[in-house]
Parts: C-alpha cells; structure tokens; sequence
C-alpha cells in the first residue's frame, strides 16, 4: 500500500428530503460512487435512490409480496404481513437495484422507471411464508446476480434476476451460521459469502464445486485425548484429527453435520476396536474406525414438540474399560439407552420410563453403575450394569431439571446438581434416600467431581464459581470448605489433591483452593484431558493443540492445523467494530464483517487498481491495502471530523472517499499522493 496517501479535502452533503430523526438501517454505493440507496428506519419497506453529487433523491423503491396483508404466518406477528427490506445492492452505475426481502425473495429493480425486472427465488414454486434474505449482491460487471436464502441456499441469477443460473448450498452443521455477505471475484469465476458465525465458504463457479468452507480458524473443540503415541481431537464443525509428536496434523475424517459429542474409547488393543462415537450435529451416532472410515448406529432424532428445554450439559455417550460403549438414542419419541460392542453390535437396555428421552449419563468410577438423567424433569433412574437391572429410580421436584451428576469412589453416594435453585443432593444407593440437601450457589450447577478419596467434592456453577466441599469428622456430611474461584468452566480434584480448573486457560490450585499454582499462557481453551500418570495435560482451542506439562503448565509442544484463515483487520479507533476478516482467497480478496455497528455485514470495496478497500466503522473508516505482499500494513484512519454520527456506507475511488452517517450526512474526502 502507499504510505504517502493522505486526505486533502473534505466537505459534507446533506441528502435533500432524508429525515434525519430516521436513521439509516442499510446504505449502499454504486460500483462508480455517482448514487446511493439507502433504507431508513420506520420506512423498512421502502429504498431511496440520491444522487452522490446534487444530494436529490432520483426515485423510491417499495416493493410488494404475494404474502402482504396475510395474517396465517409461521412467524408469531401480531398484525397481518408487511414488506420489510432486509438487504440491497446496487450495480457499478446505480441504474439497477437488488433488494432482499422478508417473504424469502429477490428482486432486481430499474432505478429509471421504478419497475422490478424479476422476482428471485430457487425454488419451482414461489413461497408462501416468512423468510429472510440476508445478502444480495451484484458482480463487477453486472452480468451475475446472488441472493442468499434460508437454509443456507445461494440463488445465482442472470443480471437481472430473470433466470436461475445455479444454486449453492452453504455446509450444514452444528454451528448454524447465517450468510450476512455476497461477493463474486472480479473475472466472475468464485463466489465468496461470509457467515455470521465467522465462517466463511467459497465455490468455484465453472463447477459448483466448494473450493473451501474455512471454519477451522474459529471450530471449537469438543473432545480431546491421547494414547497409542497420538493426539486425536474433534471440532464442533465436524473434523476429528490426529497428531504424531513432531508431526503435522492429520484430518482423519470429517462430518457434514457437525458434531455434538465424541468419546474416544479407554483401550485400544483389539484391532478392531473401534476408535470413537461421534453424536453429530442432528443427533445421529456414528461409529468412527482407526482409518476413519465410519458407521452409523443410530438415525438422527426425530423432530420435537417446539418450545422444550433440553438440557445436554452431560455426557450422552460414556465409553467402557471392556471398549464397548453406552448411548443414548433419540431416534424415538422415547427414551432408548442402547450398547455397543465389536461382537454384538448394538442392542437396546431396558428402561422404566420410556416415556421420557435421556438428557445425559453418568457412570461410577469402577463403572458398576450407570446414572441417567431425563430432559426437562428431575427423574433419575441407576442401573446396575453386570446385570442390567435398575437398582434406584427416584425424582427431586417437579420444578426443577438435573444438571450434574457425580459418583463417589466407593460407588454409594450419588451427588446431583439442579438449575431452579441451584439445588446440590446427595443421595445413598445403599439406603436408596438422599442424605444431604445444599443451596450454595447461585445458578444452575455444570460439573461435579469426587475426589479418588471420596472426602471432598468440587461444584462447578453456571454463577461461574466453583466451591469445594470436605466430609465433615463424623463423615455424616458435606461442607464448603476454603476459597471461592470464579469463572470456571470445569473443576477436577487430582490425584495429588490439587485442583485443576478451567476458565478461559488451565489453572492449577492447592488442595484448599486458595492458592493459584499455576495458570498456563494458552488462549480460549475449550476441551481438556489429562493424565497424572504421565504428568500430561492437553488443551485444545481454535485450531491449536497445546501439550503442557500437568504439574507446572509448561508448554511442550504447540500443534496448529494448516487451515485457511484470515488476516484480522487492525481496530484503530473501530469501536463498536468487533471483527474484520480479511481473506487471500482464489478471486480475491475478499472482505467480510460478521459484527457491524448495524449487525450486518458490508461487501468489499476496491479501488479501480485494486489496490485499496475502506471499512466504515463508528467514528470514521479504515483505509488499507489489499495487495498479496502486504495486505494489511500501515492502515489509515480517516475519522470523520465534521460529523460524529455512526458510519452506515462506504465507497473509495482512485481519489476520493465516500462516507455516509446515519443521519444523512454525506461526507466527501479527496485523496492524493503527497510528495517525498
């Protein structure tokens, strides 16, 4: 980028009849910079052309929907149906407009007669609901058109919308992101969008095909381990990987649906034992071999009486020393606990309330027993897994749900976490009663964990505390004893007595919680495995492993995955702009903002050379290079001296910049090189 750039001039234009007191919900440029549409609050379904030079307004655009004056919706409205603008675009000249709207269509618009060329949909029939589209988009050339549909639909269309040239499908899985932002690279041969979760996918247009669904610079971790000399850990986008020490990582297999949970078996010294079940994204188990190749158990959930509070805070698949496994099916409108091994396959255990679904299990230290809590409800049943009998089957309140579940080491006390009241039970199998009745916290308990002693007990608490609890002398009962750590996501009792939590990084304490050991330099920590044994401890985060060591938290190796990410734009003076994603992708670059002031996101905007892009943030905008060699180097801030309203638009020439304030104001910034 050219460091000598610098603003010269600066004027505003105030934009004739805009009404100031509205503010400016969406406003786009045309590819020149001679016009602007803008949408204004409280007139969600209308668009106002202006002339970037006078400040006239040219037209007003307000379409219409088969659906207006309808009042038989899914959506819950109180009054009949309206069109509401939820996206626009305009071509390079402003001569035609894209407008998404509320009723799941398109349209392409003549900015010169008003009259719309095209209702934009791709399906056969058009539809008869609510839905939004999110992002619209013209090309370069104005030959291509692109609208983003629910259910992650692309819609490529001709210039004017008439035709339906193809339909892209953005990836389904767990994440569930929304498309917020269109773009097509210059020689019309990618089409990029930016979802709202961070992600981002590009397709090959010749083809359909998807060059790359970049996520793993944001995919969660929901699982890790080590054994056999490997690290394995899936993502909530669908990846499981592995890694040799000194190697790179290895995508070993991957789920469209994403996944919800994994458990990696205790033992793996039968050959064909397999590595892991995965529950994915839409509740299917599938079975996942040391190759990776992989096999379904159990079909995807069957859909489910809206507006139920399902509480899955636990493990709903518990792996077995003799490396079978346990899980939980909702393929039926019932509860089925089922089990799987290499020599009998999968078979159902008999339940005593098969009216209800499982939320999550709980298995004993010597894995004796097995705990299952139920959804929406505080009913607990404890099998006795040599026999397959159920040997307690009890309830708490019928205003409360079960959150947390932990077994003692002698397999007799059963702690129960709840969220109404934040509830702590204690509950004998010996003598089938609860024992114990506790109210420390201050919301719904997420984690509880004995000690090996079985004297102590730790709670962890969506108040984002944690609390230690010692048997009192007469052992007759529990106690909270020493300090308070707030911020927890998950608290375990070691070996050793010490304490190791997890808030953010891994932190480990003395055994009377009130001295901090160590906490280890890692960054956003989802999932954790450790192993006293060995005296190791893995992390995971977004895309990177971190092998420490357990007893001090130093770092031994750090595994990153080879993935695609972007370059985060620097936040000089961006505010309320959270997030920036700047991506060297094929037929880039490509621009896109998840997090905007107005919750949307804006397309990129090139100079002719292709050289410079602006970015309008709160209180002005980030000029800054796009070039391969140094995409993101010596930003410029351009703030907006003459007017302290919110940015709503942006456009940048080969010498000028336009900045438009949501109260109409348009200013003007002229651009030159300045001398050595």
């Amino acid at each position: 980028m050219d460091q000598q750039l610098k603003v010269t001039t600066e004027s505003i234009l105030k934009l004739g009849s805009f009404e100031p007191y509205r503010e400016c919900q969406f406003a786009e440029f045309s590819g020149d910079g001679s016009r602007l549409l803008t949408v204004q609050e409280s007139e969600d379904g209308i668009a106002r052309l202006w002339s970037c030079e006078s400040g006239v307004e040219l037209c007003s655009l307000q379409p219409a929907s088969l659906l207006s004056g309808r009042d038989d919706l899914s959506l819950a409205v109180t009054a009949p149906f309206a069109v509401f603008i939820e996206s626009i675009a305009l071509d390079k000249t402003g001569r035609y407009a894209m407008l998404g709207l509320n009723d799941q269509t398109a349209g392409v618009f003549d900015c010169e007669t008003g009259e719309r060329l095209s209702v934009m949909y791709p399906g056969e029939a058009l539809p008869d609901d609510y839905g939004t589209v999110r992002a619209v988009a013209f090309s370069c050339d104005g030959s291509l058109t692109l609208a983003a549909y629910p259910e992650g639909k692309i819609g490529v269309f001709d210039g004017t919308g008439g035709s339906l040239l193809t339909v892209l499908q953005v990836p389904t899985g767990r994440r569930g992101g929304l498309v917020v932002s269109l773009s097509v690279s210059r020689d019309n041969k990618y089409v990029f969008a930016g979802l709202s979760n961070r992600e981002s996918c590009l397709w090959k247009l010749a083809d359909n095909s998807l060059v790359s669904h970049c996520l793993d610079h944001q995919d969660n971790t929901v699982q890790i381990c080590a054994f056999g000399g490997r690290i394995y850990w899936a993502t909530a986008g669908g990846r499981i990987w592995y890694c040799e020490p000194g190697t790179v990582p290895v995508l070993l297999t991957c789920f469209a649906a994403g996944i919800e949970e994994v458990q990696f078996a205790l033992e793996l010294e039968a050959e064909d034992q397999p590595l892991a079940l995965a529950r994915l994204g839409d509740d299917e188990i599938v079975r996942v071999e040391r190759d990776g190749s992989k096999e379904s158990l159990s079909g995807p959930a069957r859909a489910r009486q809206a507006g139920g509070k399902v509480d899955r805070s636990g493990a709903s698949i518990i792996p077995l020393l003799d490396g079978s496994f346990l899980f939980a099916a909702r393929d039926h409108q019932s509860a089925r606990l089922c089990k799987y091994s290499v020599k009998d396959g999968v078979r159902s255990l008999q339940l005593p309330r098969a009216d209800l679904q499982i939320a999550f299990l709980c298995v004993s230290p010597g894995q004796t027993y097995l705990a299952l809590a139920y959804e929406n409800c505080s009913k607990f049943d404890v099998l006795d897994l040599r026999t397959e009998a159920v040997i307690d089957s009890s309830h708490i309140d019928d205003s409360i749900c079960i959150t947390a579940m932990s077994f003692s080491p002698d397999e007799d006390l059963l702690a129960l976490g709840t969220d109404n009241d934040s509830l702590l039970f204690w509950r004998s199998l010996r003598r089938k009663e609860f024992v114990q009745r506790s109210d420390v916290h201050a919301d719904a308990i997420t984690c509880l964990n004995f000690s090996y002693s079985g004297d102590s007990l730790l709670s962890a608490s969506k108040d984002q505390t944690v609390r230690l609890w010692r048997r009192t002398v007469e052992r007759a009962s529990f106690r909270t004893v020493g300090g308070e750590v707030a911020l927890v996501n998950f608290a375990a009792i070691l070996k050793s007595g010490c304490i190791l939590i997890l808030r953010g990084a891994p932190e480990l304490w003395s055994a009377d919680l009130k001295e901090l050991i160590y906490r280890a330099s890692t960054e956003s920590v989802q999932s954790l495995w450790f192993d006293e044994a060995q005296d190791s401890l893995l992390v995971s985060g977004c895309a990177i492993v971190y092998c420490l060591q357990l007893s001090t938290g130093a770092l031994l190796e750090r595994i990153e995955v080879e993935a695609p990410k972007p370059a985060i734009l620097p936040g000089v003076s961006m505010q309320e702009l959270a997030f920036a994603y700047f991506w060297q992708l094929p037929g880039g670059p490509y621009l896109h903002l998840p997090e905007t002031f107005r919750g949307a996101s804006c397309p990129m905007r090139l100079s002719a050379d292709g050289k410079r892009t602006v970015v309008p943030c709160v209180s002005g905008a980030i000029l800054i290079g796009t070039e391969d060699s140094q995409p993101l180097s010596e930003p410029i801030f351009l703030p907006c001296r003459s007017d302290r309203q919110p940015l709503s638009g942006s456009f940048i020439g080969d010498d000028r910049v336009l900045l438009f304030c949501r109260n109409g104001n348009l200013l003007r910034l002229g651009l030159e090189q300045a001398r050595l």
